[in-house]
């Protein structure tokens, strides 16, 4: 069975936990035993100094008997009687401290007899002396008697304390070992521990720190967006179950990381196609640029898109990248694989070789794509033709569904650019009726005001001359109140057509408003104005009307010159003036603006 990280770190550290504490209890007692040793020692010292005490206490006692016997004075009893005292009282002490030495219990018994024999000696002759037998007294202390015994005494304790002192120097020694030995293993300890440490250490640091710390590096590069590689599993314990699930979220990243490269692959490259087919207006420009942005972002360097003709019934290539002329021309929208596709509403991919027409040129030959995606157009249910791409590659699902959504934008360009051809046409034609009179074709009021600013503002950038004629027709009301509007209507027409037939190509006519007619005459001088004003006088006077019953008509000219500081109103508005002098002075004249022939003058 394979033990987690936590189960091996629990035994570890229960073992360290046993090993210390096991350690602890074998020092403390390998310490008691020495603390034992040390007693041991002490209690020798105390031996050793109690029997020098007892040896001192007999002398004492001895010295305290001679000087009574000597001098009869009683106060040598005192140190006499203490001595015995001291001496009973130490040899009960040393009783007491060797009890559990059968050796000197027996010695320190052979002592005591001698003791009592001293004292008995002590004692007799001390009785003998206050008896006044001082004689025999002294006959014993100088029988040697107890000398004898004293000298026996100290033989004995001499070797009652070379046995302590060896005992001692034993203990001692055995103390010093003990002591040693505890700090040998101490130190033994020590080092084990520090090795267990260091071995744990490691298989933490092995097993679990650098793991980690590279599992957290991986991790960083990877939510960075950086390309890790996988981890391998060294244990099946936790580290390995959590490189386990690293690898597994680094191939779930991976993969959808993979995912949303080539969905923005596909995004990226739908948008391009979507701007380039929303740029221009021109629909077989906006569909070239969307099929080359096409190539760039996909293995398809050749495209032919085909739209139905109404006309022909034909579907007609608008658009073709890298397809030779054969693919260019158009193709029956009944027979062949493109006419196929067309009817059948549905995609289809073929061979390369199946579509006439399609190669790529290298130079020296052609190669074949591998495949061919026929895709129809639809727009609102309605098929505008057949989009064909060629892949180098085999395509997936994936361009196939791509392919279907480009055809779908494609349709929308293609209905929206045949709206907007067909709005630029209502377009143009509601302008040109905007600026035009319906009357009589001439431009209109509306493009005068317009056309005169332009005028009035290039010429005087370049100091040119312009001229501006203000035409009525005279009794023109009397016309419409006698005859009708519609000869009214029919007299404006000829004077339009008088107008035209003797202005230059770059002068401007201008129907202004009810009878009112305008000329503009850009780049004339003041004689060239003057002649022309006559020149369409005179030709409105010599032209018969028919719908007047072949009478003529006549008209006022008011003309004015360009002068420095005019707009479009101050230039009309002197041309009226001049107009309304050639009314005043009896019609049918033309007459200058006063206020140019002054500043000329």
């Amino acid at each position: 069975m394979q033990l987690g990280i936590r189960a091996k770190f629990l035994i570890s550290f229960g073992l360290l936990i046993i090993i210390i504490i096991s350690n602890f209890g074998f020092i403390v007692a390998v310490e008691n035993n020495a603390s034992k040793q040390d007693q041991w020692v002490m209690l020798a010292h105390k031996v050793i100094a109690e029997s020098d005490h007892l040896l001192t206490r007999l002398i004492d006692t001895e010295t305290g008997q001679r000087g009574f016997l000597l001098t009869h004075d009683d106060a040598y009893l005192a140190p006499y009687n203490t001595g015995l005292t001291e001496t009973i009282k130490s040899l009960a002490a040393l009783k007491s401290l060797t009890k559990n030495n059968p050796t000197q219990q027996f010695r320190l018994n052979r002592i005591e007899e001698l003791i009592n024999k001293k004292k008995d000696e002590l004692n007799d002759t001390i009785s003998l002396s206050i008896q006044g037998q001082k004689d025999k007294a002294l006959a014993i202390v100088q029988s040697d008697v107890g000398k004898t015994i004293m000298d026996s005494l100290r033989l004995h304790i001499e070797e009652f304390k070379a046995i302590e002192h060896d005992l001692l120097q034993i203990r001692r020694a055995q103390y010093v070992k003990d002591q040693n030995f505890v700090y040998s293993l101490f130190i033994t300890e020590a080092l084990l521990l520090i090795f267990l440490i260091v071995i744990l250490g490691y298989k933490i640091q092995t097993s679990v720190v650098t793991p980690l710390i590279k599992l957290a590096s991986y991790a960083k590069k990877l939510g960075a967006g950086a390309e890790v590689k996988e981890l391998s599993i060294i244990n099946d314990d936790e580290i390995g179950k959590l490189v386990k699930a690293f690898n597994k979220m680094r191939e779930s990243v991976r993969s959808r990381t993979e995912a949303l490269k080539l969905q923005a692959h596909y995004d990226q490259s739908f948008s391009q196609a979507v701007t380039s087919c929303s740029s221009n207006y021109d629909l077989s420009q906006a569909i070239s640029d969307a099929l080359l942005s096409h190539s760039n972002w996909h293995p398809s360097p050749l495209s032919a898109l085909y739209l139905f003709n109404e006309k022909t019934k034909e579907l007609d290539c608008v658009v073709s990248h890298g397809t030779s002329d054969e693919a260019k021309k158009s193709m029956s929208s009944t027979s062949g694989l493109v006419g196929q596709a067309y009817n059948a509403n549905e995609a289809m991919v073929v061979s390369a070789d199946a579509v006439e027409g399609f190669y790529i040129d290298i130079g020296i030959g052609s190669i074949a794509p591998k495949a061919v995606i026929l895709q129809p157009i639809n727009y609102n249910n309605k098929v505008l033709g057949v989009l064909i791409l060629a892949y180098t590659s085999t395509p997936t699902d994936r361009d196939l569904q791509y392919i279907e959504n480009l055809t779908y934008q494609f349709g929308i360009t293609i209905v929206a650019a045949r709206r907007y051809e067909a709005l630029q046409v209502l377009t143009e034609e509601a302008v040109e009726k905007s600026i035009t009179d319906s009357l009589t074709g001439l431009r209109n009021r509306g493009f005068i005001q317009i056309e005169l600013d332009r005028q009035i503002s290039v010429s005087h950038r370049y100091n040119q001359d312009l001229a501006l004629i203000l035409i009525d027709i005279d009794h023109f009301k009397k016309i419409n109140d006698t005859r009708g509007h519609q000869v009214g209507d029919q007299a404006l027409i000829t004077l339009a057509n008088v107008l035209l037939k003797n202005t230059r190509a770059s002068d401007l006519v201008v129907r202004y408003g009810g009878e009112e007619f305008i000329v503009l005459l850009p780049q004339s001088s003041l004689n060239e104005v003057k002649k022309a004003s006559e020149k369409l006088r005179k030709a409105v006077e010599n032209t018969k009307v028919p719908i007047l019953n072949g009478n003529n008509m006549t008209i006022s000219l008011g003309v004015s010159m360009l002068v420095r500081g005019d707009t479009s109103d101050t230039f009309i508005n002197r041309a009226d003036k001049a107009l309304y002098r050639a009314k005043n002075d009896g019609r049918n004249l033309v007459r200058m603006d006063k206020a140019y022939e002054r500043s000329t003058s």
